[in-house]
């Protein structure tokens, strides 16, 4: 970086195009204190067919194309919108049936307050006199 690379655009001229294509060197060129900007071969060709074979004619070019990024399709766009949609379809579906295991009789927790009155309620009353159910009798009887 500093023997070669970075000496080189510190001494360029303000409307010198530096063109970087790998990203280690654009990021070098950019974290460096320099003050400038590499621009991809691609963005150099859109430069030149913006502005014909002259080019921009201005300090810095870079600064106007770094950052440029393009819009998404109305492809993409859709395919992010119903990504959402059944994120959120999915989360209110899972707190539907989390409720309804909360609050149905078959609750896999019968300890939580919510569910244990509805258990209080549904149980069964005790049998009385159980013992005349269950008193010997002589065989043959």
């Amino acid at each position: 970086g500093e023997q070669a690379l970075l000496p080189a655009v510190r001494s360029a001229e303000p409307d010198t195009v530096i063109v970087a294509d790998g990203f280690s060197c654009k990021t070098q060129i950019e974290q460096a204190g320099t003050g400038r900007g590499a621009l991809h071969v691609a963005q150099v060709m859109k430069i030149a067919r913006e502005h014909g074979p002259d080019g921009h004619r201005s300090e810095f070019p870079e600064q106007l194309y770094n950052h440029a990024r393009p819009a998404p399709g109305i492809a993409r766009r859709a395919r992010r919108l119903a990504t959402v949609g059944l994120s959120v379809a999915a989360i209110g579906a899972g707190a539907a049936v989390a409720r309804r295991l909360l609050t149905s009789r078959r609750s896999i927790c019968p300890t939580v307050a919510a569910c244990s009155s509805l258990h209080r309620r549904n149980r069964r009353k005790p049998v009385r006199n159980v013992s005349r159910f269950y008193t010997a009798r002589p065989l043959g009887v």
